[in-house]
């Protein structure tokens, strides 16, 4: 609600084959923010109102114009005055790919922050970067330090946890202990990576099996997801497509009865059939839905 007020999020990744531009960054936020703002007019179901600031950007430059900076700066600033609270998120800002853009994000944010007409909160990861450091120098910040090996030790204690459940029973100390090692590693504190590693390797009964996967693992978490979805039987991709789609746009986390549904919706059945399969087939046909996050 606006009461609550707003929350956005920006996510870079060194996989992105261009440029962050700052106007690109202001428009994705812009975007999240209006969104948890836009409300229903009381007595006019199906419609929404968004804010009055955005909606004459909108008319102004509407289809295909490009704001001005300046003008967008305006609505930016505005809208965060309509916003009971605002929360921006700026994950791993380090693997944005450019430096300058960078530079300019760091500015922009701290330009906004010390507006005293809004109520903004700003959280951003990143790493250990000379540009960044210098962009936040002389800057009213909190900085909380994540040394990696105080990740490591707590993903080394996931491990051993992990491996206490159902599926490990064969493994000998020796054989633990080199997986946990070596994920840990390679995890570059990255919990859902090592995570997926280890159940990638629960799949293979044998212990020589286990060390010779161990060395053709993925290295990216990109990589991974890419691996499982490629798993996927050609009979079962479109409804992997279909239930992935509901998952990434959900508002809440689903329910496996939901999920079930969700296929049994989207195509025909056969004679007799109730569409209420088991289900651990929809489990399978998925291959993530228990890991989805």
């Amino acid at each position: 609600s606006q009461e609550l007020g707003a929350l956005a999020y920006f996510y870079f990744s060194f996989a992105f084959t261009s440029d962050v531009r700052l106007e690109q960054f202001k428009y994705t936020l812009l975007t999240q923010i209006i969104g948890s703002l836009s409300t229903t007019p009381a007595g006019e179901e199906g419609g929404f109102a968004i804010p009055r600031a955005f909606r004459h950007l909108y008319d102004k430059y509407a289809p295909s114009k490009h704001p001005l900076p300046e003008h967008t700066d305006a609505v930016f600033r505005e809208v965060l005055r309509q916003s009971g609270s605002t929360y921006i998120v700026v994950d791993v800002l380090d693997e944005c790919p450019s430096r300058e853009d960078r530079r300019q994000i760091v500015h922009f944010l701290a330009d906004l922050s010390h507006d005293p007409s809004h109520n903004l909160h700003i959280i951003i990861t990143s790493r250990i970067e000379d540009d960044i450091e210098r962009a936040m120098a002389g800057r009213e910040i909190l900085t909380v330090p994540f040394p990696a090996d105080r990740v490591n030790v707590d993903i080394r204690n996931h491990l051993l946890h992990a491996m206490d459940t159902v599926g490990y029973e064969g493994w000998d100390e020796n054989l633990r202990q080199t997986v946990i090692s070596y994920l840990t590693e390679h995890a570059d504190g990255v919990f859902r990576w090592a995570d997926l590693q280890l159940k990638e390797l629960e799949r293979k009964g044998r212990p020589k099996d286990v060390e010779k996967l161990l060395r053709k693992l993925p290295r990216a978490l990109e990589e991974t997801y890419e691996r499982m979805l490629k798993r996927i039987e050609d009979v079962h991709g479109m409804a992997a497509l279909s239930i992935l789609r509901w998952l990434a746009f959900s508002k809440r986390p689903l329910l496996l009865a939901e999920v079930n549904e969700i296929a049994a919706f989207e195509y025909p059945m056969r004679d007799g059939d109730d569409g209420h399969d088991d289900h651990r087939q929809v489990v399978e046909v998925t291959f993530s839905v228990e890991n989805r996050f």
